[in-house]
């Protein structure tokens, strides 16, 4: 189970290829002390393995890569697809009884 937070930085991942540190920051309305630090909510996303580093294609000292943000691999999508569903998977049977309840009771008067 994901807090508020965190589910909604996985939500706004799920619609944008990926992003940046900063953007992430500005979504969760948090403040980090320096610019690649990541924050407690993405730092829980990434240990449950919901979203991974993105490589910005440039390689740094060492052949290696830089990373310039955080972008959702397929367990994240698959959480808030599964999350959504289950949303609608209630409310439509939810909204037709009560619907049924209503129009009975109009019947009924």
């Amino acid at each position: 189970m994901l807090d508020k937070k965190s589910y909604k930085l996985l939500k706004k991942l799920s619609k944008v290829p990926f992003l940046t540190y900063s953007e992430i920051n500005g979504v969760l309305k948090t403040n980090t002390n320096f610019e690649h630090e990541i924050n407690e909510y993405t730092q829980h996303l990434c240990t449950l393995g919901y979203i991974q580093p993105h490589s910005s294609g440039v390689k740094g000292d060492f052949n290696s890569d830089i990373y310039d943000g955080y972008e959702i691999n397929l367990n994240g999508q698959g959480y808030v697809d599964d999350k959504q569903e289950k949303f609608w998977q209630f409310l439509i049977p939810y909204c037709i009884t009560t619907l049924v309840a209503i129009i009975a009771l109009f019947v009924a008067a």
